[in-house]
């Protein structure tokens, strides 16, 4: 059984997730189709139906910017608001919300991070969760960030616990 987190603990966890999605951005190798490539976009970070922790998220950011550019934090209440975003975090993530993301292509335009178990292994980006010995870990899904033309980048990679996809099995075994 794990063990009920304090709110102190909590909000310490909140922080340090937030640190990382806001960092995410500068991890990432864009498209040349994305418009986070042009001077003048924000970086939109999405937090899917969950207002605690983007109120959290809020409150961290204070007019922070990642690799020289303003963050537009949005609150994605409807699926629908996920395919305008350049990140979007989806917290304990079911396996149906996961299946409508990849039926609607939306992981072409958007990175998508979850929490659950399963995240990275059924199709999003990235897997983001408190492990065992309550560090953040990450598992990454190379083969969705190649569908939207995206590659992360070999420091963030080497930070994976877990790689799906690998640039060989998308290239049948060649570089």
């Amino acid at each position: 059984m794990v063990p009920a987190l304090s709110a102190q603990d909590r909000a310490a966890e909140a922080q340090v997730r937030a640190f990382i999605l806001l960092r995410l951005a500068g991890q990432i190798y864009w498209s040349p189709d994305s418009d986070l490539n042009e001077r003048s976009t924000p970086y939109r970070l999405c937090i899917y139906q969950d207002r605690e922790f983007y109120r959290q998220m809020r409150d961290f950011l204070g007019g922070r910017e990642v690799t020289g550019k303003p963050v537009e934090l949005i609150q994605a209440d409807r699926f629908d608001d996920l395919g305008r975003c350049h990140v979007a975090y989806l917290g304990e993530v079911s396996q149906g919300d996961i299946e409508r993301i990849l039926r609607a292509g939306l992981q072409q335009r958007t990175v998508f991070v979850g929490s659950s178990r399963f995240s990275a292994a059924a199709g999003l980006h990235i897997r983001l969760y408190l492990g065992e010995s309550d560090t953040f870990d990450i598992e990454i899904n190379q083969s969705a960030f190649a569908a939207g033309g995206n590659e992360p980048s070999a420091a963030f990679v080497k930070l994976a616990g877990k790689v799906y996809g690998a640039v060989e099995e998308l290239n049948g075994g060649h570089r």
